[in-house]
């Protein structure tokens, strides 16, 4: 895996909105229940604990989620232009976790400001993007904003980069990952969008706030691949 020179010598105070990355919402089932997702376009979905809930692109217009048992779970949606995640929790509540998680980032960060609009962040150390890294999919776009220094936005990209090299190193040593300001940029080449789709679960996983891309130079090919 190749990395571009960081261009960020200046305070990025860009709200960022999608442990991980912010999620688009959190959604309360009960063991048994089914709801369906409107989609704007089509996608492709994966559900990161197949025990919880299952989860099925229905004429490409909507996706049937079903909650199967109680826990929690992720349900990424992939479109060309992207990716949307959704924290499902079935029969339970993460109110605690959340709350021991917010904590840890208050003490870990040297800036934490709660608002009317949600908690304002700045990130200047990699303890401070862990903190917030692991409390970022318990809150929306709209609960969490995230301002980086040059130092923060260094360290969140060495979380991608170990990240996707820790679950993915056939396909890591193929990419290329920087920020362009506050967009992470992927260059490289893929076959396929089942590659493309495993490389952006692992690169949200290691993000704090909202993770905003840049695949213009990625190239991807139309092979089919099944990747976990």
């Amino acid at each position: 895996m190749h990395r571009y020179v960081l261009v960020a010598a200046f305070l990025l105070a860009v709200p960022l909105s999608a442990l991980a990355g912010t999620v688009e919402r959190t959604m309360a089932m009960r063991p048994g229940q089914e709801t369906t997702l409107p989609l704007s376009s089509p996608a492709r979905a994966h559900v990161s604990d197949t025990d919880v809930i299952s989860a099925k692109v229905a004429d490409g217009d909507s996706v049937k989620v079903v909650a199967k048992s109680q826990g929690f779970a992720l349900l990424f949606l992939h479109g060309d232009r992207g990716l949307s995640v959704f924290r499902v929790e079935v029969g339970t509540s993460s109110e605690e976790t959340r709350q021991a998680a917010e904590e840890k980032a208050r003490q870990s960060c040297d800036s934490f400001e709660q608002t009317r609009q949600g908690l304002t962040v700045f990130i200047g150390s990699a303890e401070c993007h862990q903190a917030v890294q692991d409390l970022s999919p318990f809150l929306t776009a709209d609960e969490l904003a995230v301002r980086f220094n040059e130092v923060g936005l260094r360290a969140q990209l060495a979380a991608q980069e170990a990240r996707l090299q820790e679950d993915h190193p056939e396909l890591a040593d193929r990419l290329q990952l920087g920020y362009i300001g506050a967009n992470l940029r992927v260059a490289g080449s893929l076959d396929g969008p089942d590659q493309r789709d495993a490389v952006l679960r692992s690169l949200w996983h290691a993000t704090a706030g909202r993770m905003l891309l840049d695949l213009g130079h990625l190239e991807v090919g139309t092979a089919g691949m099944e990747v976990q």
